[in-house]
């Protein structure tokens, strides 16, 4: 029995989607359909923040060739990408705008996207190529599956973050965040491998990334060497890659499941499919079987705990 408050596993279906929104929780099909149309212009019509900048050349044309590129990456993976993501759907801020001292803590992210107001930022400041892998991590985000729970509060609607990614919200307590570190892992896994297809081939970081795969090269570090020293030590992180930390575990139980699973797996990589697919479709059971099997029952809500965010409202 599920406990009070706790993380409900099950399937997700997913409607045609309008917007980062794609499945809305507690409300007839009608009005379901009424909100995602308001979503949906919501996400079309994104006016100017007060803290965000005009881009560069640079970053407007990185920013399109990222999102020419993203659509059939993540249809390789069971997706379906918010095909209306268009260049003033990504926000560039400005932290010289910054006028106080939450806004400072915010502004130490290189960047965010927010499922319930579908605002994707990056604070630009550390170079065109780390830009670019912030953008690339950012609308994986928002293309991965999102969901809303719907309640009414004094007959007031009311809407609160259900699912986003691989993590689940807390009915009861939509503060607490389940898979929390999962999720950012799969995040910046899929980042890694989207940049290691396509960052070679954007016209303005191009050059920059075949100068670090040229040292890489003579250094004798393949990408395959360095998700190897990022899964052994947390403390290394190569090419500014984020939340090696998170990685190393959700890499430790990826090689557990392909270990004891060789009858079904060909490789590491098939397993983190699996996980990937979870991801865009909102379907966590295929992985959670494979946890409880590897494991042990009760395996799956035991690193749903151990992975989780509890935010401070």
């Amino acid at each position: 029995m599920r406990e009070p408050g706790g993380p409900k596993f099950e399937d997700e279906r997913e409607p045609k989607r309008l917007s980062p929104i794609s499945r809305i929780v507690g409300l007839p099909k009608e009005r379901e359909k009424e909100i995602h149309k308001t979503f949906e212009s919501m996400f079309k019509n994104q006016g100017v923040n007060e803290v965000e900048r005009e881009k560069s050349q640079d970053e407007k044309e990185i920013v399109r060739d990222i999102l020419a590129k993203m659509p059939d990456f993540v249809k390789r993976y069971g997706g379906k990408p918010v095909d209306s993501v268009v260049l003033d759907n990504i926000h560039f801020l400005d932290k010289g705008k910054f006028d106080d001292e939450a806004n400072l803590a915010s502004a130490e992210q290189c960047g965010a996207f927010n499922p319930f107001c579908q605002f994707l930022y990056v604070i630009g400041a550390e170079g065109n190529l780390k830009n670019a892998h912030t953008v690339c991590h950012e609308l994986l985000h928002l293309n991965s599956f999102q969901s809303l729970w719907f309640k009414e509060n004094n007959g007031e609607e009311v809407f609160n973050i259900r699912r986003s990614g691989f993590t689940i919200h807390g009915k009861d307590d939509g503060d607490t965040i389940y898979f929390n570190e999962i999720s950012e892992a799969i995040t910046e896994e899929l980042s890694i491998r989207f940049e290691e297809e396509n960052f070679a081939d954007l016209s303005i970081i191009g050059a920059e990334v075949k100068k670090r795969d040229k040292f890489k090269k003579e250094a004798g570090l393949s990408m395959k060497d360095v998700l190897a020293i990022n899964k052994k030590d947390s403390s290394i992180d190569f090419a500014f890659y984020s939340y090696s930390g998170e990685r190393k575990k959700l890499n430790k139980i990826i090689d557990d499941i392909y270990d004891r699973n060789h009858d079904r797996f060909a490789s590491v990589e098939e397993v983190f499919d699996v996980f990937a697919r979870a991801y865009f479709t909102g379907k966590l059971l295929p992985v959670a079987h494979l946890i409880e099997k590897t494991y042990g029952k009760g395996a799956f809500r035991k690193i749903a705990q151990e992975t989780k965010k509890e935010i401070q409202s």
